[in-house]
This record gives structure tokens, sequence and C-alpha cells, in this order.
């Protein structure tokens, strides 16, 4: 819920949010500290990170498409996103967010390549990428052509241009 709605970590302690809980869902309500919750998030994400490392590290996916882009959100921060596409033990097509990078720096070739570079390695990815799907900015086409050297030989690259 703290994800989808974009909800602050400390919303059990707004007075609000523990009535709106003790009235409408359970009178038994106890607030959960910031710091627990925060707890919380990073051992669900560690756990569900390593178990998907350990499927993308299988002999069964051995290759991933990547899609990346670059936005801006609410803040006025930009953000590099690296989403994964590969096919599961079951022949079924899967999706997973692997990046959501904050970029501080500028939109160039090399700034980007060295992010997307970063979430591969951590992934242990580097050597299982067919194919990266971008639009049609000239620093992804410069970037590209940074990352494909470190990449598969396979690697093919794909510049979709957004008719918008």
């Amino acid at each position: 819920m703290l994800a989808i709605v974009d909800c602050a970590i400390s919303i059990s302690e707004f007075d609000a949010f523990q009535d709106y809980i003790r009235n409408a869902h359970n009178p038994t309500f106890v607030i959960v500290s910031r710091q627990t919750t925060t707890r919380d998030l990073e051992k669900y994400f560690t756990e569900h990170k390593s178990k998907l490392i350990e499927t993308l590290s299988s002999f069964v996916v051995n290759c991933v498409c990547l899609i990346s882009d670059i936005w801006s959100g609410n803040t006025k921060e930009d953000y590099l996103s690296v989403v994964a596409h590969f096919i599961n033990s079951n022949w079924q097509l899967e999706k997973r967010v692997l990046g959501f990078v904050l970029i501080e720096v500028s939109h160039n070739g090399q700034n980007i390549v060295d992010r997307i570079a970063f979430v591969l390695a951590d992934y242990v990815l580097t050597n299982k990428v067919f194919v990266v799907t971008l639009d049609n900015a000239l620093s992804n086409v410069a970037a590209m052509c940074k990352l494909r050297p470190i990449l598969s030989p396979y690697l093919c690259i794909e510049v979709i241009i957004d008719p918008i």
C-alpha cells in the first residue's frame, strides 16, 4: 500500500490513519514505528531481490530483454528505470523492475550506461542481455554504443522512435 498510494513511511504515526484503521478494520490496531516499517520493507526487498537473482542466474533463464527510460518525478528529480522481461521455467513471460535510479547528473551517454551497467552487475545479468529497447534520445543511442562492448556480443539494440 505504501508504494502504490505513495504514502510516507510514517503514515501509521498520524492520528487520522490510526483512527481509520481502528474504526474500519481492526479495533486492536497497535502503532508501528517508521523504523520498524523501514526495517520490514528492507527485509522484504532483500529477500525478494535474492530470489529474483537466483531465478535470473538459473539455467532456465538464458536471456533477458531490457527496457529503460528516463523520466521526471513529481519533485522534478530525474530517474532511470531498468525493466527486465524474460521467460520463466513454465514458459510464461515475466517482467521485473530491476532498477529505479535517481540521476543527479547530466543525461549523457556515459552517465546512462554507468547506471544501466550497475543495475545489470547487481543482478548478475551482464552476459544475459539480448535486447535493449530505448526511446530515440541521442544520449540513449550514445549509451548503447558504449554498453554494447560490455554486454554479450549477441546484443541486439533497438531504438524505438516515439511518435509523440
